[in-house]
């Protein structure tokens, strides 16, 4: 509050649940500092994405990569099994191949559950929620909606003088 001026100055923070408190006050501490000194930058908001979708993108990169690899071995291994002419190779060229195939078939498996958990961590992420601020010392008259989604919804508006 100004004296001189009778100008008051607010902050008010809104954040999807209370999850999220100790931003909030980290949001609210920040403009406060900033509408006092003028030091730093005012931040409107903080976006909240909760999932991880980047490093499961990365462990779905890799784990399709190393399942290509291993199935090319298979491969290599089955044609060997294949052209193999001489018995005393032929049952260590079977389990070598037979151990690639399993490894392939579990690194697929894998890979798939990767994409899963990319997929749903992207679409977790499509309305990312956020952490907003409002100051409203720039505002006479200002609406006001406030809902908590399980009991009720408040809607007024707000005169300042």
């Amino acid at each position: 509050m100004k004296v001189n001026s009778a100008e008051t100055r607010s902050e008010k923070v809104d954040a999807p649940d209370r999850d999220h408190l100790p931003q909030m006050v980290d949001l609210l501490a920040n403009n406060i500092l900033y509408d006092l000194t003028g030091r730093g930058k005012y931040k409107s908001r903080i976006k909240l994405n909760r999932a991880p979708t980047k490093y499961f993108l990365l462990g779905t990169v890799g784990l399709a990569v190393a399942t290509g690899l291993v199935r090319a071995a298979y491969e290599k291994k089955l044609d060997e099994y294949h052209q193999n002419t001489r018995l005393d190779q032929f049952d260590d060229l079977y389990r070598q191949a037979n151990r690639s195939q399993k490894l392939s078939v579990g690194l697929a498996g894998l890979t798939g559950a990767a994409l899963v958990g990319t997929v749903y961590c992207w679409i977790k992420n499509l309305s990312p929620r956020e952490i907003l601020a409002e100051n409203s010392g720039q505002k006479s008259v200002i609406p006001y909606l406030a809902a908590n989604f399980k009991i009720e919804v408040k809607i007024g508006l707000q005169i300042r003088f």
